[in-house]
């Protein structure tokens, strides 16, 4: 992607435009957080007015046109996620208010209907919270086992090493849990080759894929994966909107936890009887604004050559990953295929500290444990300093990340 088409796509981001705000001139800062959530095209934006000011009715409710518009839009806006991930029938697709949701949907789902203490539950220290600490309090109450996932320094699972786990467990049943781009290190796992072992040894996947639509394609169809949980904020959509996509015949076997309006088919006084998948996992009134926003930024995302983008973002963490390595007691983590995820380490000084004074140069970076305790303690560290890239990042923002690294240094050894 030349330097021109990066300034276009840029200019679609409201958020990214210097203007007037309270009166006063307002230079928007250097976003370097972008594996925290991206920021809004105006497409998405306009959305989301959009809805509120023409449909704005609660769907799969009223009989009038109102009620009407707005159900079809939300059902239009499910048609184009699944088939933006891949999914021959919308059916498969459950909304969720994100993918923390999506992976307590699984769990405790699983949790109420099959799980006990003969399951086991796979998983690896490298984990994001919400999925090692959900599978772990399922655990707990299930008598499943947790087993450690065979990983290599940095995270990744070698097929190779996990068939050989697999095959020699004698649990009736067994789920392995594994996230598919690191949110930390940026390495991405080799997921279709996981699943394929998963699969082959009678094994259930569950994917946290929070981090991939914005990195990597992604047909689900061909995945393999029993259930994909996603989310909309970290790919240019709304927050609090999300999705579990999964095959029908595992989602049939889950129980729904959440109780309410819009998921029964028929109640009586003394029992129940749930809808069909995906309404009995949607109880109560849906986020139809945030999954017709969504719908709106996978629509701006296919105005655009998917391969321009991502060549873009890697050279933006290649030249990242060259200029803070070339600084004397920097170290960039991870290795191997990556998404446009910069971790790194400043010997001597604290991860806080380094951002705190790149927030006083206006570059806004996230630093700590990511959300990722045991991760942090196999790794032999406290936290780790974190640039995160999008297309609407520059070069010159690279250099403004790098020179306030260095800046940084001289300050806080002195």
């Amino acid at each position: 992607m030349s330097e021109f088409r990066v300034a276009g796509f840029r200019r679609r981001f409201p958020a990214l435009r210097s203007c007037h705000r309270n009166e006063a001139p307002y230079a928007p800062a250097i976003y370097l957080d972008n594996a925290a959530t991206t920021h809004r095209p105006d497409a998405v934006i306009e959305a989301t007015r959009d809805f509120y000011t023409y449909t704005n009715a609660n769907v799969h409710r009223g009989l009038y046109r109102l009620a009407d518009e707005a159900s079809e839009r939300f059902e239009a806006a499910r048609t184009t996620i699944a088939q933006f991930f891949g999914m021959p029938s919308d059916s498969e697709l459950i909304f969720t208010s994100g993918t923390t949701d999506s992976l307590n949907i699984v769990a405790n789902g699983f949790a109420q209907t099959v799980l006990d203490h003969r399951s086991e539950i796979w998983i690896s220290p490298f984990e994001h919270h919400a999925n090692l600490v959900t599978w772990q309090q399922v655990a707990r109450k299930s008598r499943a086992t947790l087993r450690k996932l065979p990983t290599d320094p940095w995270g990744l699972v070698d097929p190779t090493a996990l068939e050989k786990e697999l095959s020699s467990s004698i649990s009736p049943l067994k789920i392995v849990c594994l996230k598919h781009v690191c949110n930390v290190l940026g390495t991405i796992q080799d997921i279709q080759n996981l699943c394929r072992v998963i699969s082959k040894n009678g094994a259930v996947s569950v994917i946290d894929g929070a981090q991939a639509p914005a990195h990597v394609e992604l047909d689900l169809s061909s995945l393999g994966a029993d259930f994909y949980a996603t989310g909309a904020h970290k790919m240019y959509g709304p927050m609090g909107i999300g999705a579990l996509i999964a095959r029908r015949d595992r989602l049939e076997q889950i129980s729904p936890f959440r109780y309410g309006g819009n998921m029964i088919s028929s109640v009586t006084f003394e029992s129940t009887e749930f809808a069909e998948v995906p309404a009995r996992f949607e109880a109560g009134t849906p986020n139809a604004a945030g999954a017709v926003a969504w719908a709106a930024a996978i629509d701006f995302l296919r105005e655009y050559r998917r391969a321009d983008l991502h060549a873009h973002e890697h050279r933006l963490a290649e030249e990242a990953t060259t200029g803070l390595e070339s600084l004397l007691g920097v170290k960039v983590l991870g290795c191997g295929l990556k998404a446009p995820i910069v971790s790194f380490v400043v010997a001597g000084v604290h991860p806080h500290d380094i951002a705190g004074w790149l927030d006083q140069k206006g570059v806004a970076v996230r630093a700590g444990a990511h959300c990722c305790h045991p991760m942090m303690a196999a790794l032999g560290q406290v936290g780790t300093t974190r640039a995160s890239f999008a297309p609407y990042n520059t070069l010159s923002e690279v250099s403004a990340l790098v020179q306030g690294v260095s800046e940084a240094l001289r300050k806080f050894r002195l």
